[in-house]
């Protein structure tokens, strides 16, 4: 269905090419590509972009997050 090179060329750009004519037959047979590969086509304009998923962790600034093991911690104090 396509192909993608993740090192970037002498231009700095990382190739992706796309056989739009078989995408467009295997969705509509009903392939349900995976989330990645949604994005890819949305970005590509062969499919609505998927939505995007809001993570509030990485709305903080890093100083002010807790760390996985304070949750871990806590958690673990809960539980006893």
């Amino acid at each position: 269905l396509g192909t993608y090179n993740p090192l970037p060329n002498k231009e700095g750009f990382k190739e992706i090419r796309l056989k739009e004519d078989k995408i467009k037959y295997w969705l509509s047979v009903g392939a349900q590509p995976s989330e990645r590969v949604s994005w890819i086509l949305g970005k590509a304009g062969l499919t609505p972009p998927p939505p995007r998923r809001y993570n509030p962790i990485k709305g903080t600034p890093r100083s002010e997050r807790r760390s996985y093991s304070t949750f871990a911690g806590a958690r673990a104090l809960c539980m006893v």
